[in-house]
């Protein structure tokens, strides 16, 4: 039901509900980043708006702007692949440093947080000495082919990523991925689909760039699907594998959200950039203790 609340409707209860008339409003896409940003904000100055959509962020924010020029007011979206297509949004809509707000929090501390909580420290440690690589680079390599073929999905190759069986093509002894099982499973899950397997992999190998930033390509929602097999076969404690996948999901993402702290997010971009739109619109809205 929230899904369908409208962009319009979004701006009009900003710009009619007198509480959003004393300080600066935020809107995000999604209670995830409402629960993380909330950390961050000084909240007598700043209230922060989930709007249940990336893209009704981006509607409302202008409709916000033109019906009432005096509230302040800007948007945080998840980055996605603005910077692999060299795209940009307008000043008062401000993007993740990395695909996502999810992989923001893997690719800091946040991660190893959880970790020591719902990863067996000696099967952890093993895993990392079988494979010669950290967990971090493990969850990147065996994600960056969705995020590619997510990204080719978006310029002409429309596909459905819904209901994935991730250990179909994720080897649940060492995560490594198998871009052939892969292919495979996106066309069993797009009967409909007019190429073939061997027409996706020539266009993934034409997306490929070595200089591309992994942290660019890979979602951080792959990334947790990974790592939930991860926990549930090879490193994870004994009550990993009591828990279903969306129980392991909502942990782990709590998890992070916990461990993610100020001086992992005033070393960001997105912390430069809303200091720039505080200091252009004169108004308050981070904790000053950050």
């Amino acid at each position: 039901m929230r899904d369908k609340i409208k962009a319009e409707a979004i701006a009009n209860e900003i710009c009619m509900n007198k509480k959003y008339r004393k300080g600066a409003v935020v809107l995000v896409e999604g209670r995830t980043d409402k629960v993380l940003f909330d950390k961050f904000v000084d909240t007598k100055h700043c209230h922060i708006k989930d709007a249940t959509g990336k893209q009704k962020v981006i509607k409302a924010i202008p409709m916000i702007k033109e019906r009432n020029p005096a509230l302040k007011v800007f948007g945080i979206v998840d980055s996605d692949f603005y910077r692999l297509d060299g795209q940009s949004l307008n000043s008062d809509i401000l993007v993740t440093d990395t695909h996502d707000i999810e992989t923001m929090m893997i690719k800091t501390k946040a991660l190893d947080y959880a970790m020591s909580e719902y990863a067996n420290e000696e099967r952890l440690k093993a895993f990392f000495e079988k494979n010669s690589k950290d967990l971090r680079e493990t969850l990147l390599e065996s994600s960056v082919w969705i995020g590619y073929l997510l990204w080719i999905s978006q310029k002409g190759f429309p596909l459905s990523f819904n209901e994935l069986d991730f250990k179909k093509f994720v080897d649940n002894e060492n995560l490594e991925f198998n871009l052939n099982n892969f292919i495979f499973e996106i066309l069993g899950k797009n009967g409909n689909f007019r190429y073939d397997a061997q027409t996706l992999k020539n266009k993934l190998n034409e997306a490929f760039d070595i200089a591309h930033d992994k942290w660019q390509v890979c979602r951080g929602h792959d990334m947790i699907k990974i790592l939930i097999l991860g926990l549930q076969y090879i490193f994870g404690i004994c009550d990993c594998k009591k828990l279903n996948q969306q129980q392991l999901h909502d942990i782990i993402e709590s998890k992070l959200i916990e461990a993610y702290n100020s001086s992992d997010f005033v070393n960001t971009e997105l912390y430069d950039s809303i200091k720039r739109w505080e200091t252009e619109n004169d108004q308050i809205t981070l904790n000053p203790n950050l």
